[in-house]
């Protein structure tokens, strides 16, 4: 029986940044930290961590958010969510974003972000947007 909860509750991180936005006060290894422990703390296991370094947001061809995809479409039904920091880490083309959360729910994902819940896993405040 916990085999099958374990299974249910497994999850993949994106975590990315880009050195170029003045508004990122989390860092790549802050937000793969806290990522980790939400999904720990919500009894989960994390499958994959995707990181994307120095990259923008305007477009989906990253090597690391491509190959993400590559993961889910490889382990169909294996991924149950998809966690990130903020949703702007994944993109800030929202009809792009809409295709992803598209192609997510057809793969049984759900996306949760942690924006709101950043400074209680970093321990540093959230005085500026992500």
């Amino acid at each position: 029986m916990k085999n099958s909860i374990k299974f249910l509750q497994t999850a993949i991180i994106y975590v990315r940044s880009f050195n170029k936005e003045s508004l990122n006060i989390y860092g790549i290894d802050e937000q793969e930290k806290a990522c980790i422990e939400f999904v720990r703390k919500n009894n989960g296991r994390v499958l994959q961590v995707f990181k994307e370094e120095n990259r923008s947001a305007k477009s989906f061809d990253r090597p690391q958010f491509q190959e993400m995809i590559e993961y889910i479409k490889a382990n169909k039904w294996k991924v149950k969510f998809l966690i990130v920091a903020d949703i702007k880490r994944i993109s800030t083309d929202q009809s792009g974003l809409w295709k992803l959360k598209y192609f997510l729910k057809r793969n049984g994902i759900r996306l949760i972000s942690i924006a709101n819940s950043m400074a209680k896993y970093t321990g540093k405040p959230t005085k500026q947007p992500l």
